[in-house]
């Protein structure tokens, strides 16, 4: 992905949770509507991982 003119590698499941964001950016989103709505019922996403997969895109987007 390619944000301010740097080339940044997300994993999908990041890249999945940074487009639902975008999609939604006037929005206030809970943890929990994340999940439903980019990981659906999968039982094996724990609400942890969503903060995870957000703090990993905040800190690709600050090295690259």
């Amino acid at each position: 992905m390619n944000i301010y003119r740097k080339l940044i590698q997300l994993t999908k499941s990041e890249f999945q949770i940074l487009e639902y964001l975008i999609l939604n950016k006037n929005t206030p989103l809970s943890t929990e509507k994340i999940m439903k709505n980019v990981f659906g019922d999968e039982k094996s996403i724990f609400s942890n991982s969503i903060k995870v997969h957000i703090n990993s895109i905040r800190k690709n987007r600050k090295i690259s």
